[in-house]
């Protein structure tokens, strides 16, 4: 297995200081890596069953991948046509975005006490493989009718132990009752690795809490002073045309053009502060005039706030799975009336973002949310359903399922997948709505559990 990239290398910026030498090398190594691994380095995979295979009943079958949308980084062994077991070792060291879906085909009648689920089996940090389910509905009319479910999940994956994703689907019909219809498979790298992985030398993600807005590169040679009179000799402040690609800590050039000076009083003076097109500077040695043109060199202080910076938080966007950390009882209500996901820990939360089961947003953006409840199931007929709320507001619900009385007491999930607009310092709450007309726990088993993933996307 292979990079497309050649020569791509992890994300790892180095910090400029004043005074450093600016070359072209330096920039293909600060800005070239993360450009090549973000258009076409991350790895991802995206494959997919064709139908026909029948799952193992009770028991978590590994999908038959038989063709391979995208595999940009080549790992070989993993499509396997008919072999019920692909699997994926991941190329790269990181934070993996995994989502499954499948539809089962029933070739029995009647109703019975039918289900069919989807998850992950995967081995993290060199450890014995670990099941999750996602989805897991029931199939209310099991006359030939197919039933579909998805599952999402987020794991931190290590290369240096050879660390494998296995995609499953799951059924209680026997297997010569069953096949699956269509199943979809992704992986997806989306940051560098939170912490603590075995032989692993690095670099881990850095938390950049303020990332600055893409700007643009100080536009032409510069910019020029607007000052009525120009400025005298020691002025702590200068007024200019444009203020792009000017930073704190950075210099300007007063009277310099095409990096030369342009007059015998031509200086180079610190930048201290900066308010709209008002530069604080370091006092002048001479006076300047109206007009007079100003240099904006791409500086260190530049390249940290809009290289470095930005690499950082691209590499280790905000990201979170927080899962139940223990059963909750959930009362009968009457759709959409519904009660919040409690006892949520979070497993991964690189931002701190997770306090009382509630996610504070910390960056504005589009991130993909999933959240999932799993219920312990009923024997009365009921309805369920997993809803996302913005800031209180009314909840936006996924899917809502209804299991007959003859589910017995099956356990299912229910899920809710988007990819939502949020501003900094939005709440996010995930709730469940059942009603058994009786309460019902939640599972919080390690293969069933109810969970909550988010995965900044863009700005």
């Amino acid at each position: 297995m292979t990079s497309p990239v050649p020569g791509l290398a992890y994300p790892d910026p180095r910090t400029w200081s004043k005074g450093d030498v600016i070359t072209v090398p330096r920039l293909r190594g600060d800005m070239g890596n993360l450009a090549s691994l973000m258009v076409s380095g991350r790895p991802m995979v995206v494959a997919w069953n064709t139908g026909d295979q029948s799952l193992v009943a009770n028991t978590p079958s590994g999908l038959a991948l038989e063709e391979g949308y995208l595999n940009n980084w080549n790992v070989q062994g993993f499509i396997s046509a008919g072999v019920n077991a692909s699997t994926w070792t991941v190329p790269w060291t990181g934070m993996y975005l995994m989502t499954a879906n499948m539809f089962l085909d029933t070739t029995t009648s009647g109703p019975e006490n039918v289900f069919v689920g989807v998850g992950f089996n995967v081995s993290s940090n060199g450890g014995s493989a670990v099941s999750r389910d996602g989805g897991n509905v029931p199939l209310i009319d099991v006359s030939n009718t197919p039933g579909g479910t998805m599952g999402a999940d987020l794991y931190q994956l290590n290369s240096y132990t050879a660390d494998t994703i296995q995609w499953y689907g799951y059924t209680n019909l026997p297997a010569g009752d069953n096949s699956t219809g269509q199943a979809w498979a992704t992986a997806e790298w989306v940051a560098l690795a939170d912490e603590g992985l075995s032989d692993y030398p690095g670099p881990y993600g850095t938390v950049v809490a303020s990332p600055p807005v893409p700007a643009a590169f100080p536009s032409g040679q510069g910019t020029y002073i607007t000052n009525s009179g120009g400025i005298a000799a020691g002025a702590t402040s200068v007024t200019v045309h444009d203020a792009t690609g000017i930073v704190t800590g950075g210099t300007l050039g007063l009277d310099v053009i095409n990096g030369q000076y342009n007059l015998p009083t031509a200086e180079a003076v610190n930048v201290t502060g900066i308010t709209g097109t008002t530069v604080s500077i370091g006092a002048t040695s001479f006076s300047h005039a109206q007009n007079a043109p100003v240099a904006v060199p791409v500086s260190a202080a530049f390249l940290n706030t809009y290289s470095t910076d930005l690499i950082n938080f691209l590499a280790y966007p905000p990201f979170l799975r927080a899962s139940q950390s223990s059963a909750q009882t959930i009362p009968s209500q009457t759709f959409p009336n519904a009660t919040q996901i409690t006892s949520l820990n979070g497993d991964f939360d690189n931002f701190a973002g997770l306090s009382s089961s509630t996610y504070t947003v910390p960056v504005s953006g589009t991130y993909f949310v999933y959240g999932q409840v799993y219920w312990a199931g009923s024997a009365a007929a009921v309805q369920l359903a997993t809803g996302i709320s913005v800031n209180g507001g009314t909840i936006d619900w996924g899917g809502v399922v209804r299991a007959d009385t003859t589910a017995g007491a099956t356990p299912f999930c229910t899920a809710y997948a988007r990819t939502l607009r949020l501003t900094a310092g939005n709440t996010i709450e995930m709730f469940g709505s059942q009603n058994a007309g009786a309460n019902m726990a939640t599972l919080a088993s390690t293969q069933q559990k109810s969970r909550l993933v988010m995965v900044f996307r863009s700005f």
